[in-house]
């Protein structure tokens, strides 16, 4: 089993393995980044009026 990592497979494919991986990253880095970019609605964030006497 150990000596399948190093078979001519891996040689092979190594390279598109690696571009796949690195796409998933980065679409879930993206992801969450656009995540936290939300901004919700928040009460103290809000200016409040005073009511006129």
């Amino acid at each position: 089993m150990h000596d399948d990592f190093h078979g001519p497979e891996w040689a092979d494919h190594h390279q598109r393995v690696s571009d796949m991986i690195h796409k998933l990253f980065t679409a879930a880095m993206a992801a969450f980044q656009r995540l936290n970019e939300d901004q919700f609605d928040a009460p103290w964030r809000r200016e409040v009026k005073k009511p006129c006497k």
